[in-house]
């Protein structure tokens, strides 16, 4: 009987000490296609994990000197604020970024976190009447700005031997 009970707990202990992985890149882009057509979920930023319907708004790219930065914004829809905003922290800390503070400001919450090299990502989650939506249905939005030094990208989300 101790046997099967060893057996049986062999899994679990495997699972238990299997390594975490590093915080994930921001470098891949969502596609255009799956972010314009109407009830496809479009590619949201590394580290965000949303369990509600939401549509991605914009999503860009800019370079500048020293540093590559993303601005994406996504509306939610059957949720308040304060459980996205709580969402996305958990999927965020479960992703390996560090939660480096929050503030109320422009009528809503900013997280912002820090990941490995350099790497630095700023949440503001609104409700409905703190910001204008564009679909009828969203309760609310979420701006993410990443900005990851210039020469960076290969290497994030990477092992180092």
């Amino acid at each position: 009987m101790k046997k099967l009970i060893l057996i049986a707990a062999l899994p679990l202990l495997f699972s238990a000490c299997k390594q975490p992985e590093p915080p994930a890149s921001v470098t891949e882009t969502p596609s255009v296609e799956s972010a314009s057509q109407p009830g496809v979920r479009a590619d949201l930023p590394k580290g965000i994990v949303l369990n509600v319907p939401y549509t991605l708004v914009s999503d860009e790219w800019i370079e500048e000197e020293g540093a590559r930065k993303r601005k994406t914004v996504i509306e939610f829809e059957q949720s308040d604020a304060g459980a996205i905003g709580q969402q996305v922290t958990d999927s965020m800390v479960a992703a390996r970024y560090r939660l480096t503070g929050s503030s109320e400001t422009r009528g809503g919450t900013r997280f912002n976190f820090r990941g490995d090299p350099g790497l630095r990502v700023s949440i503001l989650v609104r409700p409905r009447g703190a910001v204008g939506l564009q679909n009828s249905k969203s309760t609310g939005n979420i701006e993410v700005a990443y900005t990851e030094p210039s020469g960076t990208e290969a290497e994030v989300g990477q092992d180092s031997n």
